[in-house]
């Protein structure tokens, strides 16, 4: 049963207060995670050392995209599935319908569109998952940024995607 939310936040936002207060109130369990739970995590500081930058959006950014996958999952105890949103989500009563939902090893997201096709991007800002998921996305995310480090193909594809796109980057989003 989805009954758990995490969320990643490491900015002074004036809605996370209230955004926490509603998940709560409609019955979640929502757990913080932020940047001390990446100080002493191996698999995080091993992707800043293999990270190569290709985005619009400065590094800080896309790198803060990436660490809440490292930091949620140093938090999971179960193997329970849970909801991944970013704080600026917004949470309404309608939330409560996904509770009832067995959603194990499923992951569920959102695939953006214009009138070419995909964009070649899933948006992870309201997810779902479970702790083998997420630790597979890590151990994707790992083996790309190696393979990537060595052999820059990341570097072509973000370029195929700015002649397509205009304003891209690659990031969490095109890894899912």
């Amino acid at each position: 049963m989805l009954k758990n939310i995490h969320v990643f936040e490491t900015r002074p936002v004036n809605y996370l207060k209230p955004y926490l207060e509603k998940a709560k109130s409609l019955g979640f369990n929502v757990t913080l995670t932020d940047n001390p739970h990446l100080e002493d995590n191996k698999l995080f500081k091993e992707f800043l050392s293999v990270y190569k930058h290709y985005s619009i959006n400065p590094p800080e950014f896309e790198i803060a995209c990436f660490a809440r996958y490292f930091a949620i999952s140093s938090v999971l105890t179960d193997d329970k599935p849970f909801l991944m949103t970013d704080t600026d989500v917004y949470i309404t009563k309608a939330f409560t319908h996904l509770q009832g939902y067995n959603l194990k090893d499923t992951f569920v997201g959102s695939e953006g569109f214009d009138r070419r096709g995909s964009e070649g991007q899933i948006s992870p800002h309201c997810t779902f998952w479970n702790r083998a998921l997420m630790n597979d996305f890590i151990d994707f995310t790992l083996d790309t940024y190696r393979k990537n480090y060595e052999h820059d193909f990341l570097g072509d594809y973000y370029r195929s995607q700015t002649a397509r796109l205009t304003q891209t980057g690659i990031s969490d989003m095109n890894l899912l």
